[in-house]
């Protein structure tokens, strides 16, 4: 089957304890934006291509913050194989 008994075992606890077997929480820093605000930054770089991404990003309210860096643009960009200007 290509996995191993503990994998498999693995498995198999942890849907017995949470009913599921998704991958669990990781720790880290929320995103400052939501998918929708991701496919946003994306449309504004794809019609324009010369768009600076501190323009993006005082244009983009992020989710708790009222601002996102342009920072957080570029790897938005970065992410889809998109670069920032």
């Amino acid at each position: 089957m290509g996995c191993s008994q503990p994998t498999i075992r693995n498995l198999v606890q942890r849907h017995t304890a949470t009913g599921s077997v998704d991958d669990r929480p990781r720790p880290g820093r929320e995103r400052v934006t939501t998918p929708q605000q991701d496919r946003y930054i994306q449309l504004q770089h794809l019609r324009d291509h010369f768009r600076p991404a501190s323009r993006t990003a005082r244009e983009t309210p992020g989710r708790n913050n009222p601002r996102i860096s342009s920072p957080t643009v570029r790897r938005r960009l970065r992410d889809i194989n998109l670069q920032a200007r």
